[in-house]
């Protein structure tokens, strides 16, 4: 019995660190430094287009194919700014300042208070946020790495209706 129950603790354990590898991208060893971005990837640009009416982000990378989320934006009376922009700051852990202490994490701010997030409800497609883009733990993680591997320099963020 006891050589029953250590087999399947050595599964479980198993399948428990497989399960946590498969969340991660290339871009999660990146070394952080307070206030500074980390360039890893040396060439190319990334743009993120944020389509408002459809509730969509697409982002794509320089030789690198596309990808679109899922978004939730700004509701009315708090619509999201359209514009092109680059991001400003980017946080790990972020609290509303605003609302609460609302978290925001993995945030990236691209004009003022204004930034793209994870929401832990995820994204429902629908304009329900007080003017950010909101998207899922997993996305949001993602393109928060991304924005640190290119940097705010070779990164786009542009909303249109």
């Amino acid at each position: 019995m006891r050589h029953l129950a250590l087999i399947l603790t050595c599964l479980l354990l198993a399948s428990t660190a497989q399960a946590a590898t498969k969340f991660k991208t290339k871009y999660s060893s990146i070394e952080r430094v307070p206030g500074e971005y980390t360039n890893t990837i040396k060439d190319g640009e990334m743009k993120a287009v944020i389509d408002l009416s459809e509730q969509e982000m697409c982002i794509t990378r320089t030789d690198k194919r596309s990808f679109c989320w899922t978004i939730s934006s700004g509701k009315k009376g708090f619509e999201t700014p359209t514009g092109s922009y680059r991001p400003t700051r980017i946080y790990e852990r972020y609290f509303s300042k605003t609302y609460d202490d609302a978290p925001m994490h993995y945030a990236v701010f691209f004009h003022g208070g204004y930034a793209i997030h994870q929401s832990v409800g995820g994204p429902g497609g629908v304009a329900a946020s007080h003017g950010c883009i909101r998207l899922t733990p997993l996305q949001a993680y993602r393109f928060y790495n991304m924005v640190r591997a290119y940097g705010p320099k070779r990164t786009k963020i542009v909303v249109q209706q």
